[in-house]
């Protein structure tokens, strides 16, 4: 019984000697376990970035890419469309001679012109990024090489015209044929591309295109010649305008108080104010040209 009683005294006493000792030292085992504390945190902080850093540095080039997007909008970048002449001027040497035969307007005879188109001259046009804005695109018509080739189509259609004893009205509809005469194919068809509107050099080159590829020949031709006219622009459809008073009879689009009538250009006998069913009634953009 004694023994019993001395053995719980000196359990109480261990007891107190612990408490006593967790006490006495109770701030350096709060640092340690703080030590121990941090160390696992910053064992899991550097798990944690070494997961996240490459993701921040895939952002950092998401960002950069965002700008070169943004900056690839800007003048310099449509600046670059401009053709590089001095490129050009090397290319005349390996020509290509083409030759144009269609109906007159009024179905009596066949004219044919030819021409001599360089085909490193034409692959170099065809390289060249595309003009897609309504304001952009007289840059087709206005580049001077293109606008060279304009000018000979003009003096050939005149001389025809001259020949024929043709009176102004006579020359438009000639014009207007013998645009009308070239091939019709998408521009999926003729380049694999959804939408590539052609300079007038790759036209004449391939004698095959859409709407936007003939109209803006015509417009072309008819500005050279001291017309007024425009490109009327569909949600999917490109036509021209004629500047005409009230005696032309047919269809027509305002722009600012002036009439221009319509011409369809992608296919053989439309006249000037004729327009096709299917856009009858449409709301249409009219982009003047001169």
């Amino acid at each position: 019984m004694k023994e019993k009683v001395l053995l719980n005294v000196y359990r109480v006493l261990s007891l107190l000697l612990v408490g006593v000792l967790v006490y006495s030292n109770k701030d350096r085992i709060a640092n340690f376990i703080n030590k121990n504390d941090v160390e696992d945190v910053k064992e899991i902080s550097e798990s944690v970035e070494t997961v996240m850093a490459p993701v921040r540095i895939s952002e950092e080039k998401q960002e950069e890419a965002i700008l070169k997007v943004d900056a690839s909008k800007s003048a310099t970048y449509i600046d670059e469309r401009v053709p590089d002449y001095s490129i050009i001027n090397g290319c005349v040497n390996d020509p290509v001679t083409l030759e144009y035969t269609w109906t007159s307007f009024e179905g009596l005879y066949y004219a044919t012109i030819c021409y001599s188109i360089d085909a490193k001259l034409y692959e170099y046009f065809n390289s060249l990024s595309r003009y897609y804005g309504n304001s952009e695109y007289k840059n087709y018509i206005n580049d001077p090489i293109n606008s060279e080739y304009l000018d000979m189509l003009v003096e050939n259609l005149n001389e025809i015209g001259d020949k024929r004893g043709y009176t102004d009205g006579e020359r438009v509809r000639e014009v207007i044929s013998f645009c009308q005469s070239f091939e019709y194919e998408t521009d999926q068809e003729s380049t694999e591309r959804a939408e590539w509107p052609k300079y007038p050099i790759e036209l004449l080159y391939d004698r095959v295109g859409d709407c936007e590829d003939t109209a803006l020949l015509l417009v072309g031709i008819l500005s050279k010649m001291g017309y007024g006219c425009a490109l009327i622009k569909f949600d999917d459809h490109i036509a021209v305008g004629l500047k005409g008073d009230q005696s032309i009879d047919g269809t027509y689009f305002e722009n600012n108080g002036i009439k221009y009538y319509y011409i369809e250009t992608t296919n053989r006998g439309w006249r000037i104010g004729e327009i096709p069913d299917e856009y009858v009634g449409l709301p249409a953009t009219v982009i003047v040209i001169s």
